[in-house]
């Protein structure tokens, strides 16, 4: 049985953590054993982690400081646990997880990267150093670096990271765990009180300035200028009529009425089949948006903007926009609205297929797994 760690920033809900979720939970068990090690907390995933049977542990990291007591654990469990080999994720994580794991350990070790853009605003500075300057050091902490995206791989590359020790392997999707489904349409509309026909406009991001509310909610006001019995169903943390900044952004536009704030919900896996569209309207930052992916494969067409690898993700099956321009962004979605009802179902089917085609989490996970063995056997 082969031993995965997984050495990971934190658990909260993020791209790279419901991928690290999702392969714990797809690996079959008789054949990889997988242990988890969070640095900073079992955050909202945590009793999902423990749910898929893979050992987790928290170093209760809660700054730099604490990194030589993280490190010295770490090579404990790993020892312990009798680790085959070792896959960091984030920045955080895959130092620690390559001082821990190859320089003490000699174990191999993989680094991931989730990120297309680190915006020095909301970026912590440490964590923005960080990132720029382990490029340099791969070689002696770290056999091989796993990038989610082309425009990751591109970033960093930019900063040093050696092109020779990179690849690219996308984020994966269960086409069991998210696929059609019509009772999940009418259940929506019934929870908001919408006629069975309502068309609905899901959108899925915490409220942050990656996502972009503000021209989100431009592009709103110009949608329903033409098309005013079009709904919006926003979902996130701080996504909320209660936070009066978003409120007052949605007030202003004079879009109350057909515009839904439902904050954090468990139940993404439900409601991605219930959209007749889904749009992302981030700024920056994205570096292969799962809920993109997600969407699509419940055959909901998508409007996307630019940013990271979201236009080789959608292809052909939906729209791209540029970022930061609300107009453009109503005008890709206009577009989607203005077909045919056949047309909308061809688009959904073609999403799913390219979904099925290029992104099945059976065939990412075995390219992890090609990874791990390569570099096993080095």
């Amino acid at each position: 049985m082969l031993v995965i760690a997984h050495v990971i920033t934190g658990l909260e809900m993020g791209g790279a953590e419901m991928m690290l979720a999702r392969m714990v939970e797809n690996l079959d068990p008789t054949r990889y054993r997988n242990v988890v090690i969070s640095l900073r907390g079992e955050g909202t995933l945590g009793p999902r982690i423990r749910a898929s049977g893979a050992a987790l542990y928290d170093l209760g990291m809660s700054g730099m400081g604490q990194a030589v007591s993280a490190v010295r654990r770490l090579k404990a469990i790993l020892r312990d646990e009798q680790v085959d080999v070792v896959q960091g994720w984030m920045y955080h994580g895959n130092v620690i997880a390559g001082i821990a794991g190859k320089r003490m350990s000699g174990l191999p070790v993989a680094w991931g990267l989730h990120a297309s853009f680190l915006d020095p605003k909301q970026v912590p500075f440490v964590t923005t150093l960080l990132a720029r300057r382990i490029g340099p050091l791969v070689p002696f902490l770290a056999d091989h670096v796993i990038s989610c995206s082309e425009a990751a791989r591109q970033l960093h590359a930019g900063w040093g990271y050696p092109k020779d020790r990179m690849s690219v392997i996308p984020n994966g999707f269960d086409l069991t765990a998210f696929q059609p489904d019509p009772a999940a349409r009418r259940a929506l509309r019934l929870e908001l009180e919408l006629p069975e026909d309502a068309v609905v406009v899901g959108h899925v991001g915490r409220y942050h300035p990656q996502k972009d509310y503000e021209t989100l909610m431009r592009a709103v006001a110009r949608v329903r200028a033409s098309r005013p019995d079009t709904h919006f169903v926003f979902i996130g943390k701080g996504v909320e009529w209660e936070n009066s900044e978003l409120a007052n952004r949605v007030t202003a536009c004079g879009e109350r009425d057909n515009v839904h704030l439902l904050g954090p919900r468990s139940d993404i896996q439900m409601l991605h089949p219930a959209w007749d569209f889904f749009w992302l309207g981030s700024a920056f930052g994205e570096a292969f948006p799962l809920v993109v992916g997600e969407a699509m494969a419940c055959e909901v067409p998508c409007v996307a903007t630019d940013v990271g690898d979201s236009a080789e993700l959608i292809g052909d099956t939906g729209k791209i926009a540029p970022p930061q321009d609300p107009g453009a962004l109503a005008e890709a979605l206009l577009a989607l609205l203005g077909e045919s009802a056949s047309e909308r179902a061809q688009r959904g089917r073609a999403a799913r297929a390219r979904i099925a085609e290029n992104y099945a989490m059976s065939a990412i996970l075995e390219r992890y797994l090609d990874v791990y063995q390569r570099i096993m056997a080095a």
